[in-house]
């Protein structure tokens, strides 16, 4: 119930042992009757407790006998009191039918049992140390520390002693203060070149890609007798690398190249590659260069820029940030086998032979891409890993599969060098976007140590000056004391003030004004002490009581947002999914598509039926659609039959399909209700956000839906039209 505080001790060890047992006993009480809530056990437990009881208030009696010092009518009543309350409250536990009650009952134990000790037990301290029964500090021989204590006494006055017991702490502080602040500027100095240095990594990232992408279009334009349908796309692809690369010098020259020495030799290699570059295409668009030529020269660069991301690990980074940069690493180095056996399998598909060298490297890239996805999983987060898992299990990469074992095997015949490039590519494409969401992290990481490193220091400078402030103020304080046990009192005061009442100040030999400031300060450290064990006591039950509330409120929650009858978000819950969609779609150009569907003739099932037939049509129509979604999937009810789906990185072809999937779904299906047969069919319109488009809203996309779903219903129903 409570654990033993020590401004509950007496300073009697006999005594507070049993103040001690007596405390334990109530949690004994507590926790053993969760085994056993019989009325025989309840009551030998408290039987046990009540001779527990006796034995500690005979102890007091013997002491108060030993002592020879009288106890009042008043302190006897509070005894007799204190006995007949804990009998009085063994009827209650005895008869207590649940476990809340024995709780609230050993609560009220444990409250008398602390108000005993504080009210009537500590104020007998200052007796019991006159009698021996407690040890009085004050008069143990000196030892040497006190004694060169007095000897410093003597030979300095009071304001000298207080000038350097500040000004030496002070010195010390100064430089010890001055150090960390250094330090901690030059951590942030570090941290906010780094951070310019990591934020190259997306530029990094999208020039290897924009790479990748030119390599393979290369060696398909070199190679493939289809050589007509890559050539315009690598066109295409060379001006988009020629922006990345001017985009990635103008950051380069934005960053003092002086700070950053681990990838300084690769940056000067890159820069050589770009000069060659441009004679290498010409080469390439004369078809003067081999297949391996071709991937050798792309592959160096990509490699070079490549081992640039894991050397940022290099740059004083916290382990977390570094973690996240060599799982970048690998995913880029994955990213990278891949581009390689888009090339290789795209010639062999082509020539439909195994070359030996192309065929063996084609196999050793397998090899290297199972590596390089174990040392991404060793470094990703969880998140991440799902994530590439995810990518793993996907439709496109069980093709992929496919087409590896039929060339690893040698079978070519059902194989098509464009169907396998674009597979690939497609692939590589869901990989840059892990890629992408790693970035955000890696850039919203350094993004919090640098604004924490910065907050720190100027925390750190203001805390400096804010405490020699207060030094200051209390070398003023102490230059105008004079006596020795104001410092002891102050300090005990301040030590009240911070929470911590095990300091007593008993003065049994004094009897002046200091004695009595003692006397009120006991007086106040008792006081609060029994209002911690209170407060202890009643924040507990209010942490019970707050769980509970949490507890109700959460399902109050859940209630609020979802459609009672089917399930599904109500419009409320949907508006404010859409609007958060609707700004991720726009800030990343992700698709983003709306499916607005209506029962067709859903009053015609409400009047022929019953409004409880329609429920069951409308909870089928949910559950139905539900169970072919996916999880990005937003399904809401509007109206009476009126509901929207949101589809997150769907465009108007994939939206038609889902839509057209669930349309044929329900066109198939009926729901049975009470022998009844009841068949239905439903309508959809589809709008999908347009990038191009800047005056578009949620709003205005919703409107384009209800008006396709509108044309559907109007040219005939049971029909899926896309808004135009």
């Amino acid at each position: 119930m409570i654990k033993w505080d020590k401004g509950l001790e007496l300073g009697a060890a006999k005594l507070d042992n049993e103040h001690k047992q007596m405390l334990e006993y109530i949690n004994k009480l507590y926790e053993d009757i969760q085994q056993d809530n019989s009325k025989e056990k309840k009551e030998q437990l408290y039987n046990a407790f009540l001779s527990l009881l006796n034995k500690h208030l005979e102890s007091e009696s013997q002491v108060v006998k030993n002592c020879q010092f009288s106890i009042s009518k008043k302190d006897q009543h509070y005894y007799d009191h204190f006995r007949n309350e804990l009998y009085r409250v063994k009827e209650e536990y005895i008869n207590a039918s649940s476990k809340d009650e024995v709780q609230k009952i050993c609560l009220s134990l444990t409250g008398l049992v602390l108000n005993h000790i504080i009210e009537a037990d500590i104020p007998l301290i200052k007796d019991l140390q006159q009698c021996g029964v407690i040890n009085n500090t004050s008069e143990t021989k000196l030892s040497f520390v006190d004694k060169l204590i007095q000897k410093i006494t003597n030979s300095f006055s009071f304001t000298k002693r207080i000038f350097l017991s500040a000004l030496i702490p002070m010195l010390a502080m100064f430089f010890f203060i001055s150090v960390l602040i250094t330090h901690k500027y030059e951590d942030y100095q570090k941290l906010s070149k780094t951070s310019n240095i990591i934020y190259l990594l997306p530029d990094i990232n999208k020039l290897i890609h924009a790479m990748q992408i030119e390599r393979g279009l290369s060696c398909a334009y070199l190679f493939s007798k289809k050589s007509d349908i890559f050539e315009q796309r690598l066109v295409e692809q060379k001006k988009v690398v020629h922006d990345d690369i001017v985009l990635f010098k103008k950051k380069l020259q934005k960053i003092n190249l002086d700070k950053i020495a681990p990838i300084d030799q690769n940056i000067q290699i890159f820069q050589n590659n770009i000069i060659s570059l441009q004679q290498f295409r010409q080469k390439v668009s004369k078809k003067e260069v081999s297949f391996e030529e071709t991937i050798k020269f792309y592959t160096d660069i990509i490699n070079n820029i490549i081992n640039i991301t894991p050397k940022m690990t290099l740059l004083n980074l916290d382990r977390k940030i570094a973690s996240s940069i060599s799982s970048l690493a690998s995913l880029l180095r994955y990213k990278e086998t891949l581009g390689l056996k888009r090339a290789r399998g795209t010639i062999l598909i082509e020539i439909k032979k195994p070359l030996y060298e192309n065929y063996i490297a084609f196999i050793e890239l397998n090899g290297v891409e199972k590596m390089m996805m174990e040392y991404f999983k060793q470094n990703a987060t969880d998140a991440n890993k799902k994530k590439f898992e995810a990518l793993l299990s996907s439709k496109i990469v069980q093709e992929i599969h496919f087409y590896e074992t039929s060339i690893i095997n040698k079978d070519f015949s059902k194989l098509d060098p464009v169907e396998w490039f674009q597979k690939m590519t497609a692939f590589i494409n869901d990989i840059k976007l892990l890629e992408d969401k790693l970035l955000e992290e890696i850039s919203y990481a350094v993004g919090v140590n640098l604004h924490k490193e910065k907050r720190d220091l100027i925390l750190m400078i203001i805390t400096t000056l804010m405490t020699f402030m207060v030094i200051l103020f209390i070398i003023y304080l102490l230059q105008q004391s004079s006596k020795r046990e104001i410092l002891k009192y102050t300090n005990a005061i301040h030590h009240l003030a911070q929470g911590d009442r095990s300091i007593k100040l008993i003065d049994v030999m004094a009897k002046d004004e200091m004695a009595q400031m003692y006397d009120a300060y006991e007086k106040t450290r008792q006081s609060l002490l029994k209002g911690d064990v209170y407060t202890k006591l009643y924040l507990r039950e209010k942490e019970n009581e707050i769980k509970r509330k949490e507890e109700e409120t959460q399902i109050l929650q859940e209630i609020a947002y979802k459609d009672p009858l089917t399930g599904a978000l109500n419009r409320r819950k949907f508006e404010e999914i859409v609007r958060v969609e609707f700004k991720r779609a726009k800030r990343y150009s992700i698709k983003l598509s709306f499916l607005m569907m209506d029962i067709d003739h859903f009053k015609s099932i409400n009047d022929t039926y019953g409004h409880a037939v329609g429920d069951e049509v409308l909870k089928y129509f949910v559950s139905t659609y539900l169970s072919m979604a996916r999880e990005l999937d937003i399904l809401a009810r509007i109206g009476g039959e009126e509901f929207v789906v949101v589809l997150p990185e769907t465009d108007s072809e994939g939206a038609f399909a889902v839509a057209e999937r669930f349309r044929k779904r329900i066109e198939k299906s009926c729901v049975i209700v009470d022998d009844k047969k009841i068949c239905f069919t439903v309508s959809i319109g589809i709008a999908t956000f347009d990038v191009t488009k800047k005056d578009q809203t949620p709003e205005t996309l919703l409107e384009e839906a209800d008006k396709a779903l509108y044309e559907a219903k109007k040219t005939g129903r049971n029909k899926t039209i896309i808004a135009k």
